[in-house]
């Protein structure tokens, strides 16, 4: 969510504060924080459906990362 919140802050809001951008910057923003969204809602979704069915499911670079910090690291 901090990658959604930062695209947000630079293209969308980037005319609001001091000129930062264009219009056509404030769409290009608003389509990839939508695409980020969706992106992770499904993402959401299929994890929670892999959860549900007791499928162990981890993910390529996420998984790593979650696993290390977990101290579970292999």
């Amino acid at each position: 969510m901090f990658c959604v919140s930062v695209l947000g802050m630079m293209f969308g809001m980037g005319w609001w504060f001091g000129g930062l951008g264009s219009w056509g910057a404030f769409t290009l923003g608003t389509f990839l924080v939508t695409l980020i969204s969706l992106f992770s809602l499904i993402l959401w979704i299929v994890l929670m459906v892999k959860a549900f069915q007791g499928v162990r499911f981890k993910l390529p670079v996420a998984g790593d990362v979650a696993e290390s910090l977990a101290g579970r690291a292999a």
